[in-house]
């Protein structure tokens, strides 16, 4: 008996339901039982044997439906901060040879912002010369929104921003602000005029850009924030192909990522614990 494959989304929006999937291979044992856990406390049971098959039992922030739960799926029909943690999977055959086998991966619950990023602090105009000092806030998130500033629609010099600590609320939630502050010179002015914007990210959860501001002669700034909606793993977003239900220290992954059919190519990105992968010892091919 084998664990083919367990399927926990690595993040989901809070409030959206969870499907939740472990593909085994009986390979000639007869099932037993399947058993989940959050955090190891059971929380359902499938086994064949029973009347009712599946059976379910209260945990803080894990809302079972049963009608559409079985040997293979589990399906949470909400989420809430309570959902985060650590899901298992647990299947064990009858007799004579009552194996066990099980695997386990963890489930991120992300806030999103209400509305997109905001700047603030500045002028209605600027000559070469004058100094920009401006800051960009994001709404309260969990995580806290990464925030990254453009200028005239190339990404500001690092040395221009000034990071600042998030802040974090009673709810648990968490507020991002960045600065950018530089001297205004004339490759600054883009037919007149200096264009800034900024743009929140939430791992690969969530894209949103605040207001392009524009400030130059007339000191206009543009109704629209351009807003990227997000896109939740599972909902016609980039596959992966070639996991294992566990991994050991020395293991090899080897995995793949297919984007979505597009009328253009899409730009992939590997992330490791929410961390972006760019540089050795991973491999990263295009294909």
């Amino acid at each position: 008996m084998r664990l083919a494959r367990l399927e926990v989304p690595g993040a989901v929006v809070i409030g959206e339901n969870v499907w939740l999937k472990c593909d085994f291979d009986l390979e000639g044992d007869e099932l037993y039982s399947v058993k989940w856990y959050k955090n190891n406390v059971e929380f359902y049971r499938y086994q064949p044997r029973d009347r009712l098959h599946g059976q379910m039992y209260e945990l803080l922030g894990v809302y079972v439906e049963l009608s559409k739960s079985n040997a293979s799926h589990v399906f949470l029909k909400r989420s809430d901060l309570n959902t985060e943690g650590t899901y298992g999977c647990e299947v064990s055959s009858e007799a004579p040879h009552f194996k066990t086998v099980k695997a386990e991966d963890e489930l991120r619950v992300y806030v999103l912002p209400k509305e997109p990023p905001v700047i603030e602090g500045a002028d209605s105009m600027y000559e070469v010369g004058d100094r920009v000092n401006v800051t960009c806030s994001s709404g309260p998130s969990k995580p806290a929104a990464t925030l990254s500033w453009f200028i005239n629609g190339e990404p500001a010099n690092a040395t221009f921003v000034r990071k600042y600590s998030s802040i974090r609320h009673y709810s648990g939630l968490q507020t991002s602000q960045v600065g950018l502050e530089f001297i205004v010179g004339e490759k600054d002015f883009d037919q007149g005029k200096l264009k800034l914007r900024c743009v929140a990210t939430i791992s690969q959860v969530y894209s949103s850009g605040s207001e392009e501001l524009i400030i130059g002669d007339r000191g206009q700034a543009s109704g629209s924030h351009h807003a990227v909606p997000y896109l939740v793993p599972g909902q016609d977003g980039p596959k992966i192909e070639g996991t294992s239900p566990r991994y050991e220290i020395g293991d090899l992954v080897d995995v793949n990522c297919t984007s979505a059919p597009a009328r253009s190519a899409a730009l992939l990105k590997w992330y490791i614990n929410d961390k972006e992968v760019c540089t050795y010892p991973a491999s990263i091919f295009y294909s």
